[in-house]
């Protein structure tokens, strides 16, 4: 749970900084950009699947959920493990 959480919230920096530093907080364009740019899709899918595992990351989300339910749902970390390694194999082919 550690390396997961470390890796959202090193994608949430990540975002940030995309955020205010390149585009200021003007959402059309990072609509547009996302919409563009394959790469910055599919680092955007793999922060948008991070979201839920998270969230879901805590002994009590565990209970709460029961095992089996909480081991599929945490089984999307590997779409966005895929997705965010293309999002940086892109990124830098780019």
């Amino acid at each position: 749970r550690f390396l997961g959480l470390a890796a959202f919230f090193w994608a949430l920096g990540h975002l940030s900084v995309y955020t205010v530093l390149d585009w200021f907080f003007d959402w059309d364009e990072i609509v547009k950009d996302v919409l563009e740019h394959l790469y910055i899709t599919a680092g955007m899918l793999a922060f948008t699947l991070m979201i839920p595992l998270a969230l879901t990351s805590t002994k009590w989300s565990i209970r709460r959920l029961g095992g089996a339910r909480w081991n599929r749902l945490h089984a999307l970390v590997y779409v966005s493990v895929i997705a965010a390694c293309l999002h940086f194999f892109w990124a830098v082919k780019k």
